[in-house]
């Protein structure tokens, strides 16, 4: 239990582990391709339904907050989550599904992946920026940052306690090189 919630999977089986690579016919015109993304977690899996020149990215490239500003997810890793951006770069993209509901089409979804890498390499420069302001104090950035972000702009669709877990991973992921 955490957070009052029955988390307990042990009901559940595993009929199918998806894997990089794998293509699913979903009925009589439809495929599904699985892509790893790795970065915002080490397994994190993206799929696209090249027919509909559509993907489901959950996170892999980011979430879009409350005000509709992008939100990097490099949890894991740093350059797993680039080698990401580059790897989905090649698709043809006009309906992009993601995380916290939200849904891109047309130019929308075709422009966001880049956006999104731009986004994401910011951030990164702003961490550095407070590490070095910081003197490499990973706990004081994360404040900063959360003031910056959480607290003054109330736009993230997360919860405090996710949303700093999940901020203090990234700037490791930056402190440490990976």
């Amino acid at each position: 239990m955490t957070g009052g919630e029955d988390i307990d999977f042990s009901g559940l089986e595993i009929d199918l582990i998806l894997e990089d690579g794998m293509e699913r016919e979903l009925g009589s015109w439809l495929t599904c391709w699985v892509i790893a993304t790795p970065g915002h977690t080490r397994d994190s899996l993206s799929f696209s339904l090249p027919e509909l020149e559509a993907m489901i990215m959950g996170e892999a490239v980011g979430v879009f907050d409350r005000n509709f500003k992008i939100h990097h997810e490099f949890t894991s890793c740093y350059r797993n989550y680039l080698f990401s951006f580059y790897i989905l770069s090649f698709l043809s993209i006009e309906i992009l599904m993601m995380s916290y509901f939200f849904t891109l089409t047309g130019v929308n979804a075709r422009e966001y992946v880049h956006k999104s890498l731009v986004a994401t390499r910011e951030f990164k420069a702003r961490i550095e920026r407070y590490l070095t302001d910081c003197h490499g104090n990973c706990q004081e950035v994360a404040e900063r940052i959360f003031q910056e972000v959480f607290t003054a702009t109330g736009a993230i669709l997360q919860d405090a306690r996710p949303y700093r877990t999940n901020l203090e991973a990234k700037i490791r992921a930056i402190a440490e090189g990976r």
